[in-house]
Parts: C-alpha cells; structure tokens; sequence
C-alpha cells in the first residue's frame, strides 16, 4: 500500500534524469547533489520527528491548516533550501549557471527521498488517501518548483532576487490546502486541487524546458 509513498519521488527523479539526460546519471555532480540532499534530510528529520513529539494537532479547522502547513510543506521547503545555501556556500555542490536544473533538481530529489519513508514510519497505523497518495504528489512538485525558485533567482538581482522568494509563502499556503480540504471531508475538492498543482508544475517545466536543460559532459 505504501509503495507510492516510498518511491514516488526517486522514480520520478529517475524517469526524468533517464528520459533527459540519458547517460548522465552516473556523473560526480549527479552523486554529491543526490547524496548530499538525502544526508541533509536525514539530519533535519532526526529534528523534525522531536519536535512532532511535543507539537500537536488541536483538530480546529485553523490547527489542522496550520499543523499540515508546517510539518507538510514548510518545514521540508525551509531546510531543503537552507541545505542548499549551506552546501553551494561550503563548495559541495558547484553549478555552472541557471540552466543546471537536473543538478539541482537532484539535489532537491535527494533531499525528499527519505521524507516518504519517514512519514510511513510516523504513520504507520495510520494510512489514508492523503498519505499514500496525495502526499507523495505534493513531494514530486516541491521538488520541481524549489529548483524553479533557485534557478530563477540566480538570474536575478536585488529586490527581484527578494522577489522570487517570498512567492514560496504563497505557494506553500496553497499546498497545504490540500490536506487541509482532505482532512475536512473535502476529498474530492483536495485531488482535484492536488492534481491541479501537478499540471501547473508540469506546464512551467514544459514552457521554460528548453531554457532549463543542456546535456551535460559527464
């Protein structure tokens, strides 16, 4: 049943870097950015599963929002970037310019791969829909749109840079919406919503595409 959960994110990311970059998968860059990402993750898990233990779910309609924004979508997009700053500033992860998007695109994937396998473990008595299912999709775009938000605001400078970034609040509030809809008993409302993210990611990937990709020497 969990399956999806579990290999969501690295098939999609395996599916695209095979169907894009064929051959490249095994280059130096491809390997710090995935293992990189997924070491960082592992350590901001270890702080997310204490703080779970001592931050809970109230069940008014704004708590479950807000408890889903968190632990759903804004946690992993604050520290998934800060991962990245602090690996690019450090030197572990080197990039050429804005069209690297398989790189970083990998390390985000890396960074979400082990988040699927935490969220089985925390709730393993307790799968639905949403967990099995719709999650696992919301895990696939973040990983899509933070690579857009980092490329774009390399392009950029000063207030356009501060820009590009506060639209993250924006688009984490509507993300939330959808175990927020789901966990009201608005289930359709929340696929519908989920598979509308999904298709708006996947048509910006699709016009930017050819400013966002280069094959790659290996």
């Amino acid at each position: 049943m969990s399956i999806f959960l579990l290999t969501a994110v690295p098939l999609v990311f395996f599916l695209y870097i095979t169907l894009e970059f064929r051959g490249l998968t095994a280059t130096t860059n491809f390997k710090n950015a995935f293992v990189s990402g997924f070491i960082f993750s592992v350590l901001s898990l270890l702080i997310l599963a204490v703080m779970s233990y001592y931050i809970q779910n109230r069940y008014t309609k704004l708590m479950v929002y807000i408890c889903h924004w968190f632990f759903d979508v804004l946690y992993y997009t604050v520290f998934s970037l800060g991962g990245y700053f602090i690996l690019s500033t450090r030197r572990f992860l080197v990039f050429d310019d804005r069209k690297d998007f398989p790189f970083i695109y990998t390390y985000f994937s890396g960074y979400l791969t082990p988040v699927g396998f935490y969220i089985a473990i925390r709730n393993f008595y307790t799968m639905d829909s949403y967990i099995l299912f719709l999650f696992p999709l919301i895990l696939i775009v973040m990983g899509f749109w933070l690579a857009f938000i980092i490329l774009e605001a390399q392009r950029q400078r000063g207030y356009l840079r501060v820009i590009i970034f506060l639209t993250i609040l924006p688009m984490t509030l509507a993300v939330a919406l959808v175990p927020w809809l789901y966990y009201l008993n608005y289930q359709m409302y929340a696929v519908l919503l989920d598979i509308f993210i999904v298709l708006v990611c996947s048509s910006v990937y699709s016009i930017l595409r050819h400013d966002y990709t280069r094959i790659f020497g290996s």
